[in-house]
C-alpha cells in the first residue's frame, strides 16, 4: 500500500494521512501512521516527503479503552475495580 500511494502521490493525486502495520527490526509488529507532501520544482512534482510515525501505544490505549467501554455496557449491576495489590 505504501508503493501503491507513493505513486498516487507522483501522479498528482492527493493521498490522505493513512496506518499500515509494519514489522520492526526485532521483528515486532508496529502500527504507523503516514503523512506525505510532494516535493516540486518549477511547479513539476520531483518527489515525496514522508513522515512515519509510530502510533503502536495509542492503538494499545484505544483498544484498552474499547474493551472497558464494553465491560461497562455489559455490567447487569455493577462494576468493582481492584488494584495491584486487590485493593477495592
Amino acid at each position: 500500500i505504501i508503493a501503491k500511494n507513493f505513486m498516487k502521490r507522483m501522479a498528482g493525486v492527493d493521498v490522505p494521512l493513512y496506518e499500515v502495520e509494519v514489522i520492526r527490526k526485532n521483528k515486532e509488529l508496529a502500527t504507523v501512521e503516514l503523512n506525505s507532501v510532494t516535493l516540486k520544482e518549477d511547479g513539476k512534482i520531483v518527489g515525496a516527503l514522508t513522515i512515519f510515525r509510530d502510533i503502536t501505544a495509542r492503538k494499545q490505549a484505544e483498544e484498552k479503552l474499547r474493551y472497558m467501554a464494553e465491560m461497562v455496557d455489559s455490567a447487569a449491576l455493577c462494576i468493582i475495580s481492584m488494584d495491584e495489590n486487590n485493593r477495592i
